[in-house]
């Protein structure tokens, strides 16, 4: 693990050991960061969320932004249930779930 809270994508292949039913992804564009989560499960019957967007703005020494992440999935009503793994340079993913937060 890195001081962002994040592993990257060599550690245990890639996998996390505790998947959630929704998955987070964070694309760096133009030095800020957009969150999308996605469910893995869809269950139209219960309102599970097809998607959900936000942007958090990037680190000062380019890094990544895992606690700002973080906190805005929290605000969203999701928690993550794996690390974040770094996919590519600019795309990271981990799996996540809701909570009652709402």
């Amino acid at each position: 693990m890195n001081d962002t809270g994040a592993h990257d994508a060599h550690d245990a292949g890639g996998h996390g050991a505790q998947e959630g039913p929704y998955r987070a992804e964070a694309v760096k564009d133009a030095g800020r960061w957009h969150l999308c989560v996605q469910t893995l499960d869809a269950q139209p019957e219960r309102g599970d969320v097809d998607a959900l967007v936000v942007t958090v703005p990037g680190r000062d020494d380019g890094g990544f932004p895992a606690g700002a992440l973080d906190a805005r999935l929290t605000e969203a009503g999701f928690a993550r249930a794996g690390d974040w793994r770094e996919r590519h340079p600019a795309r990271w993913t981990a799996a996540c779930r809701g909570t009652d937060a709402l």
